[in-house]
């Protein structure tokens, strides 16, 4: 998502409804421009949709006024991607440019215009590369290994990410070529849980204890929006922050707090809603543009990354914010790794340990005096990067490392270190996004 902000996770989509208004006045867009001389003053980014599948491309157009608010459409923009090997970009035309998907996880599309840059996070989902092949959720079990959760009728694909303490799992489907989030238990199956009022389609993200899910939704306005869901309410829309149009939930806890992030004409921001007080901004560093929050504990703290400042938009520290200190530097790339990289926290314990993704390689924070100590998690033979994406009481963490193949799942424990978790037979590319304190994990494989 996607982790678009994907995240990740995994979302998105900011300004959607400019697309349909370049369209609509493309004979103008494709006139010759007169020149301007008046300075860029501000840049955003449009695309119809962040979620893009793997071999599929995605155009993004950028928007670029002066300080009255006058579209520059004569001004040069130069597109780059925060990993490449996830979505490449390549420059389509003036102000356009075509995403691809590559490998599935999350990638940063910036575009910079005269000093001024604009982000938005892509989310590469996974896609069947034949019709004999097709992506698959699965669960493994210490006991059995990996095995594919049974699709609905009329299922074509399917991705699992998360799982509870009750073994309810919840992820997204494609059925009729629409994404739908589903709840899977070994009694009921994958039952859909529909969409927003009006909307088309939908994915699951995570789910607490109690049963209650969160994700995001196409809405009326086909902006999608972060929701919650329950057995008793079914599924309610969690709204947008009055800057955007566009949320996607990322992570519940067990008294009901949700994280997730929201568009922003600079990239994204991070949100916490609660039942009190609604959907809030939770801020970030001094310096930084975006923000995004990929999971959150019990004890309200949560996790997630704040990219970008003045210099450089490839500037990422991963953080946390708490109720008592609000955001918290765990990793800067600034001033922990002398210069650019990319890092981000995306999962964590009830215990404090926090999991992620530091240079490319997977990595584990633990506290240590009241500081989080740093542990590279490395990769395996043959590997060129490695995520981990979750991490249960135990200290057992899941993730992903990136072959020029495809990608393959890992679990990790301190005692035995990384080893590979194996395919769903017939399947080659797998990878993991959740596991609970059962040691049972989620994910996908094609």
């Amino acid at each position: 998502m996607i982790l678009m902000t994907i995240h990740r996770n995994i979302p998105r989509a900011v300004l959607v409804g400019v697309i349909s208004a370049l369209a609509a006045c493309s004979s103008e867009i494709n006139a010759p421009v007169p020149q301007s001389a008046a300075p860029v003053a501000s840049a955003s980014l449009a695309m119809q949709s962040t979620r893009i599948q793997i071999g599929s491309t995605g155009e993004v157009v950028a928007v670029v006024r002066d300080a009255a608010g006058q579209m520059l459409m004569d001004r040069e923009v130069s597109w780059s991607s925060s990993d490449p090997a996830v979505a490449s970009v390549a420059t389509s035309g003036p102000q356009r440019a075509t995403v691809t998907g590559k490998l599935g996880g999350s990638a940063v599309i910036s575009g910079a215009v005269e000093g001024v840059t604009a982000t938005v996070e892509i989310v590469t989902l996974p896609v069947a590369p034949s019709s004999t092949a097709r992506s698959q959720a699965f669960i493994y079990s210490p006991g059995e290994g990996m095995i594919a959760i049974p699709a609905a009728p009329g299922v074509t694909m399917s991705w699992a990410s998360a799982i509870n303490e009750s073994g309810e799992v919840v992820g997204g489907m494609i059925i009729n070529g629409k994404a739908r989030a589903f709840l899977w238990t070994s009694g009921t199956g994958m039952v859909d849980l529909g969409t927003l009022p009006g909307g088309s389609q939908s994915g699951a993200n995570a789910i607490n204890a109690r049963g209650e899910v969160v994700g995001w939704s196409s809405s009326e306005s086909s902006a999608e929006h972060a929701f919650k869901w329950s057995k008793e309410t079914g599924m309610i829309d969690l709204g947008v922050p009055p800057w955007t149009n566009t949320s996607e939930a990322t992570g519940i806890n067990a008294s009901g707090e949700v994280v997730g992030f929201s568009g922003d004409p600079e990239g994204e921001r991070a949100f916490r809603w609660t039942v009190a007080g609604g959907m809030a901004d939770m801020g970030v560093l001094d310096g930084s543009v975006s923000s995004a929050a990929y999971a959150i504990g019990d004890d309200g703290t949560a996790v997630g990354t704040s990219r970008g400042n003045s210099t450089s938009l490839n500037q990422e520290s991963a953080v946390m914010w708490t109720s008592h200190n609000g955001i918290i530097t765990i990793f800067d790339c600034g001033s922990d790794d002398g210069g650019d990289c990319s890092v981000v926290a995306l999962g964590m314990n009830q215990r404090g340990s926090i999991v992620g993704q530091l240079g490319g390689t997977a990595v584990l924070w633990t506290m240590s005096g009241g500081r989080p100590k740093t542990e590279m998690m490395g990769v395996m033979p043959g590997a060129v990067y490695s995520a981990a994406t979750a991490i249960n009481d135990s200290g057992q963490v899941v993730g992903t490392n990136s072959y020029l193949t495809g990608q393959r799942a890992f679990l990790w424990t301190a005692a035995a270190g990384m080893r590979d978790m194996g395919a769903i037979p017939g399947t080659t590319v797998c990878s993991p996004a959740g596991i609970n304190n059962h040691g049972f994990v989620v994910g996908f494989c094609l």
